[in-house]
């Protein structure tokens, strides 16, 4: 046959196909010939006709398996997001800590709403390191003086103003999406996927500058994608904001370094200066308020610097903490998200480069021996931005259904991870009792949770660990604090985290007290009550006004006496300092 003829012969197929087959018998041929033809025709027709029925049935299968996974991630988003935010609201009325430690924060305020002063030294109590930037301090300071300087008012207002910012984290992450030429349905779904992070829960109601300094990072981001086209409006403005973030915690200049690097790629220099000039001013600014005001925040912000760093601990930590599914499927979509956003425009880029930097920023600071996965909340919420481009990436380039019930599997497995690890976790911090402490302002009182301090009389080792670190660093002695203890200054000795075999509590290798202050306690107090995991000690030779039932309500579980006839014997668990 000739190529013309087949030519012919498969067009004719396609038309063929078209059309109602009739069958063979009913047709009148002329001769051989033409009836060789019709039949050819007829074959081609259903080969046709099966390969487009078949192209179909699997785009109709591919098409339900996206609109499945899509319905998945969209359940995934709303689900966690709706977990997060009921929990937190439960926990803000909390009268016991949210997370460790919230007492530096409250004692700072309070005593800066009294003094004028931001900083406390180090070798004043409460012997208390102060690690985050003034400006966080300078607006607890105003809450302290709003509230008159009541310990749970201020409490309550900064877990609100906390979670306030946390929930604007999740409008401004929506209105990003929207500068960036997002859809309103994908930028809401990247709004939800950031509020839904299992571990905001905690420090999204917590007097700590976490929300706020991310908030203003979100913020800075925007200007830079709504006015990109303005190098004052825009790129001064995000600049501002960017040193306001720096100026409420340290990482917050994560922002600017983002934005810089495309700026810097793209070679555009003006913007980039006035980005910097916006940053610079208000740093510069504060810092030399705080030098004429005499505060000692130098000493303190420095803590990071005066800390343990260990590579090794730190990979440790991420095996046991970031192995999880509602960690891996996030930082998947936020991989996927930034393999397609780097192919695109100017804003993509930007929102790409937002991402690495905070986790880049986060990761770093791990290996530092009080880093948490706080570190790495502004990476997820980076992650959450990309979850657009993430979807535009699935959508053009996965075909296969196989791949699509992949997807769907990881949002079911990481659905039920994270709702697991979220009611774990809201149920952790919720405190045995919601009677108020209050009753605790008479005695003075050391605590491995240090809200039971500032309830206290004079408290002291408002952070037990930080001031640990220092004084293994050789930036702080403990001496002051074993003199007190030596001669049974501290009426109650709350310890609310200790084993059955008194072993005292310990973060990444670091016990909340020194050797030296364990010694002490030993040898210096007794058992008052105790249950299976708390202990209530005091001095040896004197009496205080406490009782047992005190503490058992305090617990909500009896509180015995049987360790009395029994030697205090509290100990640092192996391989601690």
């Amino acid at each position: 046959m000739r190529r013309s003829d087949y030519q012919m012969l498969r067009q004719g197929g396609r038309e063929f196909a078209r059309t109602p087959v009739q069958p063979t018998a009913t047709m009148v041929l002329p001769d051989q010939s033409i009836r060789s033809f019709t039949i050819s025709l007829q074959f081609l027709g259903e080969v046709e006709r099966a390969g487009y029925e078949t192209r179909m049935i699997g785009s109709q299968r591919n098409i339900i398996g996206s609109r499945v996974a899509f319905a998945l991630l969209a359940a995934y988003c709303l689900l966690g997001a709706a977990t997060v935010i009921v929990d937190s609201t439960r926990l803000l009325h909390n009268p016991w800590e949210n997370t460790y430690f919230e007492s530096p924060q409250t004692y700072a305020a309070i005593y800066a709403a009294q003094t004028g002063k931001l900083y406390i030294p180090m070798s004043q109590p409460p012997y208390t390191p102060q690690a985050y930037a003034p400006l966080y301090y300078a607006a607890n300071a105003c809450i302290a003086s709003y509230v008159h300087r009541d310990v749970d008012l201020f409490i309550l207002y900064s877990r609100l103003m906390t979670y306030v910012a946390y929930l604007l984290c999740g409008l401004m992450v929506f209105m990003i999406g929207r500068a960036a030429d997002i859809s309103p349905l994908h930028s809401l779904l990247a709004a939800l996927m950031m509020l839904g992070q299992p571990d905001f829960l905690g420090w999204n109601i917590s007097p700590r500058p976490d929300m706020l300094f991310l908030l203003a990072m979100l913020v800075s981001l925007y200007c830079a994608l709504r006015w990109e086209d303005h190098v004052w409006r825009g790129y001064g403005l995000a600049g501002v904001f960017a040193g306001i973030a720096f100026l409420i915690k340290q990482p917050g200049i994560a922002v600017a370094i983002a934005i810089c690097v495309v700026l810097g790629a793209q070679k555009q220099f003006k913007k980039a200066a006035a980005l910097a000039a916006g940053a610079l001013a208000p740093v510069a600014i504060t810092f030399v308020v705080l030098y004429w005001r005499h505060d000692p925040f130098f000493q303190q912000i420095m803590f990071v610097g005066k800390s343990f760093w260990s590579i090794r601990d730190a990979a440790t930590f991420v095996v046991s903490n970031f192995i999880t599914p509602y960690w891996i499927v996030p930082l998947c979509i936020g991989a996927a998200g930034f393999s397609q956003a780097v192919t695109m425009g100017n804003k993509p880029k930007m929102i790409a480069s937002f991402a690495l930097v905070n986790l880049l920023v986060g990761l770093s600071g791990l290996p530092q021996v009080g880093g948490y996965v706080n570190y790495l909340l502004p990476g997820i919420a980076g992650c959450a931005l990309l979850l657009p481009y993430a979807i535009l990436l699935v959508r053009e380039r996965v075909r296969l259904l196989a791949s699509l019930a992949l997807v769907s599997a990881a949002l079911i497995w990481t659905m039920g991870a994270a709702y697991t690890y979220d009611r774990g976790l809201s149920n952790y911090f919720q405190p045995p009792t919601d009677a108020p402490l209050t009753w605790l302002r008479p005695f003075r009182i050391l605590s491995d949770r240090t809200t039971m301090n500032v309830h206290g009389r004079e408290p002291n080792l408002l952070d037990p660990f930080g001031a640990h670190v220092l004084e293994l660093t050789g930036y702080w002695n403990s001496a002051p604090v074993v003199d007190k203890l030596n001669r049974g200054e501290y009426d109650l000795i709350i310890l609310t985290r200790v084993t059955f075999r008194h072993v005292i509590p310990f973060f990444r290798g670091i016990s909340y007290f020194s050797p030296d202050e364990v010694a002490i306690m030993n040898e210096k107090y007794e058992v008052l009550c105790s249950t299976m995991e708390s202990m209530v000690l005091k001095p040896r030779w004197r009496e205080v006004a406490a009782t047992p039932q005190m503490f058992s309500q305090l617990f909500n579980s009896r509180c015995g006496t049987g360790f009395r006839r029994v030697p205090l014997h509290l100990q640092l668990a192996p391989d601690t300092r």
